[in-house]
């Protein structure tokens, strides 16, 4: 079975502070496709959480970061690229209208 590495980083406001702020080991191949066609979620302040996926070495241990996994399952649930896009659609969800 193949285990796959999903790390979020996050952009920074400068090229300096960007730094890997998501990591989690999975197994599901529906939850990779969906991050590669996810590839980046947006948030309201300009910078934005880059998902990388590559294969798990054999016996590779990694070491989780539960920073962004709420996140990441809602954008991928809602259909949404950006924090903004997600609180509409949360929204949209709650009231049952389809705000234009």
């Amino acid at each position: 079975m193949t285990r796959w590495v999903i790390e979020g980083t996050w952009s920074g406001y400068t090229h300096s502070q960007e730094k890997v702020v998501h990591r989690e080991v999975t197994n599901n191949e529906k939850f990779v496709k969906a991050l590669l066609k996810l590839g980046s979620i947006t948030f309201s302040d300009g910078t934005c959480l880059s998902i990388g996926i590559r294969k798990a070495n054999y016996r590779e241990r990694v070491k989780p970061i539960n920073g962004y996994g709420a996140l990441i399952n809602d954008c991928i649930r809602h259909g949404s690229r950006s924090v903004t896009e997600l609180q509409q659609a949360k929204e949209w969800v709650e009231t049952g209208e389809v705000k234009r």
